[in-house]
């Protein structure tokens, strides 16, 4: 029995479909204040997104890159969903959110989804496909390029408190697509 549980709370990212996205709808608040009441990606007040928007909460580093991150820095390895979760938490925290409108939301969202299958060599011409305007093109990047250093930085605590390499390879891998933004 023993040995059952600990083979159940092993994770391989190739055999099990695993989502980094938890909902963050509840941490709007939060976001807001953590963000001093100002969309990241338009540079717009609280006010005037909550009065001419239907203002959503997104994950400024997208999950579906920390999922590929993840994919590559495991490489096939097993690991716990313990791990898993640390990663997963940081990815939801509030300095990887910003609250922003649904147009940008969704075109942010496929910019990412392009960028990561190589259809665009960087996020920014990414964006351009899906005409966002410049100069939230230029917030979205600077945005992603803060949020992405503050998730290395902790997953570099994490692997230094862990001794785990996990850690520090899903950092590294960041710090790589740091240097795709355009």
């Amino acid at each position: 029995m023993q040995d059952e549980t600990r083979q159940r709370s092993y994770v391989c990212a190739c055999s099990q479909a695993m989502s980094f996205r938890k909902s963050v709808t509840y941490k709007l608040d939060k976001v807001w204040t953590n963000n001093s009441n100002k969309d990241l990606f338009t540079g717009w007040w609280r006010r005037k997104l909550e009065d001419e928007h239907h203002p959503h909460v997104d994950h400024i580093v997208e999950c579906q890159l920390g999922e590929h991150i993840w994919n590559q820095a495991l490489d096939g390895r097993m690991t716990t969903r313990t791990r898993l979760a640390k990663v997963t938490k940081l990815w939801n925290d509030v300095d990887n959110l910003n609250v922003t409108t649904n147009w940008l939301n969704q075109r942010k969202g496929d910019a990412f989804e392009r960028w990561l299958k190589g259809q665009d060599d960087d996020l920014r011409s990414a964006l351009v496909y899906y005409n966002v305007a410049s100069n939230q093109r230029t917030k979205i990047v600077v945005a992603f390029e803060d949020a992405q250093r503050w998730l290395a930085d902790e997953l570099d605590d994490l692997a230094e408190d862990s001794g785990l390499d996990l850690y520090a390879d899903i950092s590294c891998e960041l710090e790589h697509w740091l240097g795709k933004t355009g």
